[in-house]
């Protein structure tokens, strides 16, 4: 016969199989509202973890973006883009970017002339739906037409929406 002591393999399965589950069944009562509270616990716990974890990388975050862009500050300051800082600590930009070569420069339109004459309707222009039309898609399109048509949009536009775009393409196109 074995001593107490001593568990056969047919002990120890039957404590796990049937006295154990049993044991739980009749405890179950009392033990499931502490594993819960010890559940909302870890949920509680895992959540502030989280949150300080987001708010120390956003803080480590900031903190690097600063430095780069007193960085790409310094070297602005450096190229001459940016100027020293004005009065309020804001980096004080020139209205133009020094030349990147020793060319001449471009010289510029001059403005557009403010329309005049009578106004033009929209479908007296050469350029079929120009409303719709973009700056950018309307340009282009400016160079084949004629003096008096160039002038149709040159009013059309000046009376209406005055991209400068437009106006000044028409004005180099006409000093030609």
């Amino acid at each position: 016969m074995t001593a107490p002591d001593e568990h056969t393999p047919i002990d120890a399965a039957l404590e796990l199989l049937v006295y154990a589950p049993l044991g739980f069944a009749l405890e179950a009562r009392t033990l499931l509202p502490r594993f819960v509270e010890r559940g909302r616990n870890q949920i509680a716990l895992a959540r502030v973890v989280g949150k300080f974890a987001v708010r120390k990388g956003r803080e480590d975050l900031e903190a690097q973006i600063v430095e780069r862009q007193d960085q790409a500050l310094g070297v602005l300051r450096t190229l001459g883009v940016v100027e020293r800082p004005a009065a309020d600590g804001r980096p004080a930009v020139p209205d133009v970017a020094p030349p990147a070569t020793e060319a001449a420069p471009r010289p510029t339109p001059a403005p557009a002339p403010a329309p005049t004459g009578p106004a033009v309707d929209v479908d007296e222009l050469a350029i079929h739906d120009y409303d719709s039309l973009s700056a950018s898609q309307v340009v282009p399109r400016l160079a084949s037409l004629t003096g008096d048509e160039l002038e149709l949009v040159r009013r059309y536009e000046g009376g209406n929406r005055g991209r400068k775009t437009i106006l000044n393409k028409i004005a180099q196109l006409q000093e030609a």
